[in-house]
């Protein structure tokens, strides 16, 4: 069984396997071969402004994404089990450890620990309210995007964004590679 509806957004699991969204509120996995469905969690959103968001822990054991009400739910990827739930947020960006790196309404990067939301460190403050996001945390950075068609690259300690480029359209989803570039 696919996916309740268009999908969203789509995690590769490092052993194999993947992970999606759909704009029906589910979440689904699957394993390497594609053809057995390891996994199908309910209770997700697609929120109503757009910025459908997924991250995955690389064991593939957790996924975080977008739930009702400015969300993000972290939950087991084999029994649906709640071990998270963080308010006022645009998404999931990267798990870091026992740790979510996650994009607020704020306009902040924080990265916040799984068991007691406490912050793992200094929030950093974003030059505009992001839509989307993408982080590399061993690089040290992180690339966003806006409705209005900013594009820019931040440092994870904060500080002026290394990069910041506008004028662009459409621009739905936003990747950086594992070493930043």
């Amino acid at each position: 069984r696919g996916l309740e509806s268009d999908g969203q957004s789509v995690a590769w699991l490092s052993g194999g396997g993947l992970v999606a969204t759909g704009n029906g509120g589910d979440v689904r996995a699957w394993s390497a071969d594609a053809v057995a469905e390891t996994a199908a969690i309910d209770g997700f959103a697609n929120p109503a402004a757009g910025g459908r968001a997924l991250c995955v822990l690389a064991d593939g054991t957790l996924v975080a994404a977008t739930a009702p009400g400015g969300a993000v739910r972290v939950v087991t990827t084999t029994t649906g089990v709640e071990r998270a739930r963080f308010a006022g947020v645009v998404a999931p960006l990267a798990f870091d450890g026992d740790a979510v790196w996650l994009l607020t309404q704020q306009a902040t990067l924080e990265c916040r620990k799984l068991e007691s939301g406490v912050l793992t460190a200094t929030s950093v403050p974003l030059p505009f309210v992001p839509l989307q996001g993408a982080i590399s945390v061993r690089a040290g950075r992180m690339v966003f995007s806006d409705r209005a068609g900013t594009l820019g690259v931040v440092p994870l300690t904060g500080g002026a964004p290394v990069t910041r480029d506008s004028g662009h359209t459409g621009i739905w989803w936003v990747a950086l590679s594992n070493d930043g570039q």
